[in-house]
C-alpha cells in the first residue's frame, strides 16, 4: 500500500507544488483553535479517525463480523462511507466492503453497528455501495483491494493521515512543520485536522479548522495525490496557538 501511494504522489509533485504556492497567507486565528474551542473539541461529540481504526464492526445479527479499515470523505468535508474488513469472519478471504454512512450506527468506543449479513455482503461491494460511480474512482476497484485510491471529489482518510505538513516560512517559500496525525469528525463532517510538529517546532500537537475551501482549487491545503499538507500561515504565528491533547478525546 505504501509503495503504491509513493508512486502516485511522485507523479503529482509538480502540480501540487504549483497549486500550493498560489495559496494566500492567512491570519493564524482564522484556522487555529483557541483554548476554549479546544476544550469544546474534547468535551463535544467530535471523534478521532485514528482512534476508530480497528474498532470492531457488529453485523445485523448482533455478531462481530469485522473491523474498521478506513473512511471515505469528500472535498466538501462530508463523511461518505465506512470501509470495513470482514473476510475472515465468513470464510470469504480478505474482503473489504463499504457501507454508506447513513447506514452506520457509530460509537467512538465501538462496536460500530452496520446492516451486514453473510447473505447481503455482496451488496456492499467496495465503493459502489456508497454511490461512487466509475468516474469518481481513480482505478478499477475489485473486492478485497484495500490499497485502491479514489480520484476527484472523494478520498480515503488514510490518504492524508501521515502526510508531511508545511507552513509558510515567508510569503514565497514553505517550511517543514510536521505531519498530519489525525482527522476529527463531528456530525458527519470533518471538524479539524491534527498536526504533530517536528522537534524544531516543539514538538507539539495542534488542531486546525477544516473548511470546504481548504480542499478546493488553488487555495487547497491538500488534494488527493499531493505529497504535503500545506497550512498557509506564517511559521512565526504557529507558536502562540493552543496545543491539542489527543488522549483527552472521546473520554467516557
Amino acid at each position: 500500500m505504501k509503495m503504491r501511494a509513493i508512486t502516485v504522489i511522485t507523479a503529482g509533485c509538480a502540480v501540487s507544488a504549483n497549486i500550493a504556492m498560489a495559496q494566500d497567507v492567512l491570519e493564524a486565528g482564522e484556522v487555529q483553535f483557541n483554548e476554549n474551542e479546544i476544550t469544546e473539541l474534547y468535551d463535544g461529540s467530535a471523534w478521532s479517525v485514528q482512534n476508530a481504526y480497528g474498532l470492531e464492526v457488529e453485523g445485523a445479527n448482533g455478531e462481530i463480523v469485522g473491523t474498521v479499515e478506513d473512511f471515505v470523505l469528500s472535498t466538501q468535508g462530508n463523511l461518505i462511507a465506512l470501509i470495513a474488513e470482514v473476510g475472515g469472519f465468513w470464510d470469504l478471504g480478505d474482503t473489504h466492503v463499504s457501507i454508506p454512512w447513513e447506514e452506520v450506527e457509530f460509537e467512538a468506543s465501538g462496536p460500530v453497528a452496520v446492516p451486514l449479513t453473510e447473505e447481503n455482503v455482496e451488496n456492499y461491494d467496495l465503493f459502489t455501495s456508497a454511490g461512487l460511480s466509475g468516474t469518481e474512482v481513480e482505478t478499477e476497484v475489485a473486492p478485497g483491494t484495500d490499497a485502491a485510491e479514489l480520484g476527484g471529489e472523494y478520498w480515503r482518510a488514510s490518504e492524508v493521515v501521515d502526510t508531511y505538513a508545511r507552513v509558510r516560512s515567508d510569503g514565497e517559500t514553505w517550511a517543514n512543520f510536521g505531519f498530519v496525525r489525525d482527522i476529527l469528525i463531528d456530525e458527519q463532517r470533518i471538524k479539524a485536522t491534527v498536526v504533530n510538529t517536528t522537534a524544531a517546532h516543539g514538538p507539539s500537537i495542534y488542531a486546525y479548522r477544516y473548511e470546504d475551501t481548504q480542499n478546493r482549487g488553488e487555495q487547497a491545503w491538500w488534494q488527493p495525490g499531493d505529497r504535503t499538507y500545506d497550512i498557509p500561515v506564517l511559521v512565526e504565528d504557529t507558536t502562540d496557538q493552543a496545543e491539542f491533547e489527543p488522549n483527552r478525546m472521546n473520554r467516557e
